[in-house]
């Protein structure tokens, strides 16, 4: 865990699971976030492989700390804060998610939103947005099918995974976005996150080039590419046998357009994703 530590002092901005190869990863930490009052945020823990004993510990970006599965934190000021969750119990698991929200002194005049129920490969996505006249919904589910339009869209997945799913809302008056980080169990118990100890996104958000970092319990036949939201391939950074142990890859962001894609981990078990978020 030295390095994940290091990693979050360089580039406090990064968002990503910390997976811990001391635990089994029975649980993985998600959050959403809605603000409703001025510099009030309620965080809403999404985590999955959770039980009664999980303890839920939360980082609010400002100096400030929290527990509980579900809690509202009030800032002094509007801005940009990285927050982070860490769930863990006595014997199964720990895992850490992180990410930036954005505190505006008067909330937004549309709130996107959802929550989802997985069943298999099966997703099926309740939209639970607020605000807006009639606004428009974009849905994309991390892999590589087309965005739906859809307001509560169910969605089938390649296989087992992690997946990062985006939803946009727009009106002529407003526009707003959340993602979330979704997990496809393996029905095999011999599971893609068992050979995949780690994997990282570094600096992120990234102006001219993302350092990849993946970690292999043993050799497997892998594929890494880039992909936008569509799920279209922007760029491929490898295809073919890695070695266990330490796997880094580099791609340069200043040659394609600020925005969000995807980084597409592919091995003979499933996909594992992470957003990627380019800068000017």
């Amino acid at each position: 865990m030295k390095t994940t530590l290091l990693l979050r002092i360089l580039f406090p901005a990064l968002s990503f699971f910390i997976i811990d190869p001391c635990f089994s990863q029975s649980c993985v930490a998600s959050f959403t976030t809605n603000q409703t009052l001025p510099n009030v945020v309620n965080f809403t823990s999404t985590s999955t492989g959770t039980n009664v004993n999980t303890v839920y510990q939360w980082s609010f970006g400002d100096s400030q700390f929290g527990s509980g599965q579900n809690t509202a934190h009030t800032y002094v000021n509007p801005g940009w804060y990285y927050v982070c969750l860490t769930i863990y119990d006595s014997l199964s698991c720990q895992s850490t998610y992180c990410d930036t929200v954005v505190v505006t002194g008067n909330p937004p005049a549309c709130q996107a939103n959802f929550t989802y129920v997985i069943n298999g490969n099966n997703v099926t996505f309740t939209n639970t947005s607020t605000g807006g006249n009639s606004p428009l919904y974009t849905w994309y589910f991390g892999d590589a099918s087309s965005p739906s339009n859809l307001i509560n869209p169910i969605h089938t997945y390649p296989g087992p995974g992690t997946y990062t799913v985006c939803l946009y809302m727009q009106d002529s008056t407003c526009f707003d976005s959340t993602c979330q980080v979704i997990t496809i169990v393996p029905s095999s118990v011999n599971d893609l996150t068992n050979n995949i100890l780690d994997f990282q996104c570094f600096p992120n958000p990234t102006k001219d080039l993302a350092n990849i970092l993946l970690v292999l319990e043993h050799a497997t036949e892998l594929k890494v590419e880039i992909l936008d939201l569509a799920g279209r391939k922007v760029a491929g950074l490898f295809d073919g046998k890695a070695q266990g142990g330490k796997l880094e890859l580099s791609f340069q962001t200043s040659n394609i357009s600020a925005g969000i894609y995807v980084i597409n981990v592919k091995t003979q078990q499933g996909n594992l994703t992470q957003k990627l978020t380019v800068i000017q």
